[in-house]
C-alpha cells in the first residue's frame, strides 16, 4: 500500500502529460481529474481512457519525444524502486526514438506502403507507449485490488456530505421552531397551549410567519407579537416593538424574509415548510 501511494502520483502525473493536450481532453486538463478517475476504478480499463490512448498512439515524433523525456524526468525523481528502474528502460527506447531520422517516419518503397508494414519510427513508438502502459496497468492499480483498503480508503461520500455539509435551512428551522431543545428554559409550540410567550422573540415572530402567506403586512404582524409577549409581560409597547423589529431584522439576515417591492409595508415570505 505504502508503495502504491508513492507510485500513483508519478503515474498519474505521467498520463497527465501524454494526454491532457489530446483534442477534447477525454481523460480531463486537470490532475484532480485523473486522481478522481483512478479512485472510481481502474483507470486504463475506462471508455476514455481508451479513448485518449488511441490518439497517444499516433502521436507525432517530437511530440512523443517531448512528453517521454518528462515522464522519464518524473519517473527518475520518484522514490519507489520500481518505477526508478522503468525510468531507466524508458529513457533508453526515448534515446532510441531520438536517433532515428525525419525519414524514417514514412515508408521508402512503394510495396512497404502497400503491405502495411511499419517503419522504425513506429516499431519504436509502439515499443515506448507498450511499456508505458504495461508499467501503468502494472502500478496503477485500482485501489480496492489491495486487501484491507478500508483501512485507508472510504468511499461513503454521501454520509460524509450529510454530516460535513449539512442543509442550514432545515437546522435553522428546527432551532426556531423548538428552542427547547437547545435552550431548556427557551419554552415550545403546543396544541394545547399555543406560542409560549417565554420563548425567544425571534422564536415567536417565526411562528407566526410560518402562519402567514407571501406577503406579510408589519403591522398585523407586530400586533399578534405584542398580543402574545404582554400576555404575561409587563412591557412597554415601544420596547416591544423594538424587540419585534429587531427579530424581523434577524429573519430577514438569515433568509426568511425581505421587504416587499411594491407595498413598503409588507414584508415577502421566501421560505415555505410543510
Amino acid at each position: 500500500m505504502i508503495e502504491h501511494h508513492k507510485s500513483t502520483p508519478v503515474l498519474l502525473h505521467c498520463l497527465y502529460i501524454l494526454t491532457h493536450s489530446l483534442p477534447g481532453a477525454p481523460l480531463g486538463c486537470q490532475m484532480y481529474e485523473f486522481y478522481y478517475q483512478s479512485l472510481l476504478g481502474d483507470i486504463t480499463d475506462s471508455v476514455d481512457f481508451q479513448s485518449a490512448w488511441k490518439f497517444v498512439k499516433v502521436m507525432a515524433k517530437l511530440e512523443l519525444e517531448e512528453s517521454a523525456t518528462k515522464c522519464v524526468k518524473l519517473l527518475k525523481k520518484c522514490s519507489c524502486p520500481q518505477l526508478v528502474e522503468t525510468a531507466k528502460i524508458l529513457e533508453s527506447y526515448v534515446h532510441e526514438l531520438a536517433q532515428l531520422s525525419d525519414h524514417a517516419k514514412i515508408p521508402v518503397s512503394k510495396a512497404a506502403r502497400k503491405k502495411k508494414q511499419p517503419n522504425e519510427f513506429e516499431k519504436t513508438r509502439a515499443k515506448i507507449l507498450d511499456y508505458l502502459l504495461e508499467t501503468i496497468r502494472k502500478y496503477l492499480r485500482y485501489i480496492d485490488s489491495f486487501p484491507l483498503h478500508e483501512l485507508f480508503y472510504f468511499n461513503q461520500a454521501s454520509w460524509l456530505k450529510k454530516h460535513l455539509n449539512p442543509v442550514i435551512s432545515n437546522v435553522i428551522h428546527k432551532a426556531l421552531s423548538n428552542p427547547g431543545l437547545y435552550i431548556p428554559s427557551a419554552g415550545s409550540v403546543s396544541e394545547d397551549t399555543g406560542i409560549d410567550p417565554n420563548m425567544p422573540d425571534v422564536c415567536i415572530v417565526y411562528q407566526l410567519y410560518l402562519e402567514c402567506g407571501k406577503l406579510i403586512n408589519m403591522q398585523d404582524w407586530r400586533k399578534a407579537f405584542i398580543s402574545i409577549v404582554s400576555a404575561e409581560k409587563d412591557v412597554n409597547d415601544n420596547v416591544l416593538c423594538e424587540q419585534f423589529h429587531s427579530a424581523v431584522s434577524q429573519l430577514q439576515f438569515m433568509g426568511f424574509v425581505r421587504p416587499a417591492k411594491r407595498k413598503k409595508d409588507h414584508m415577502q415570505r421566501l421560505t415555505w415548510y410543510h
